[in-house]
């Protein structure tokens, strides 16, 4: 799974309803957007979901062992995929969920210029072809040609041209 779809899935599972039922049924408060706070504090949900403490009330979706396993795993992906691009080694104290997916997401955002630019030089500037290629080698060599094509065809679209 992306790192994109990893941020996607746990914006569809942290949501506030997930919070509002972790607080009124299971005691436990998320306050802020702290990564390690929100992660102990999945690590005291999941204690309280599998050993089945409640407060009693009937709120919101009911949630169980593997919601919460889910969304501490997720979120332990996505800090891990933010320390291997940031080169960290731990998390400061105060990094914020918000602030760390927006850095996850610019980093892996697609630059047209850059991609445009590599498309070109490819094109303009083949390799050296070898003049006795086999079929298999032709056939492969025609297609990574066509993909380069296809490449700078939608960079034209894309740019207006």
């Amino acid at each position: 799974m992306t790192i994109i779809n990893l941020i996607n899935q746990f914006d569809m599972i942290f949501t506030t309803s997930f919070k509002y039922t972790s607080d009124k049924r299971y005691r436990v408060k998320f306050t802020n957007s702290n990564v390690l706070e929100i992660l102990e504090k999945l690590n005291t949900l999941k204690y309280n979901v599998t050993n089945n403490i409640i407060t009693g009330k009937h709120v919101g979706s009911p949630l169980d062992t593997s919601d919460v396993q889910l969304a501490l795993n997720t979120l332990e992906q996505i800090v891990e995929h933010y320390k291997k691009i940031t080169g960290l080694v731990t998390l400061s104290v105060n990094t914020k969920t918000y602030k760390m997916i927006s850095y996850i997401r610019d980093s892996e955002r697609v630059d047209v210029k850059t991609l445009a630019k590599q498309v070109v030089v490819e094109v303009l500037n083949p390799e050296t072809e070898i003049k006795n290629l086999t079929k298999k080698e032709r056939i492969k060599e025609g297609a990574v040609l066509q993909s380069q094509e296809r490449k700078l065809k939608l960079l034209r679209k894309q740019g207006g041209k």
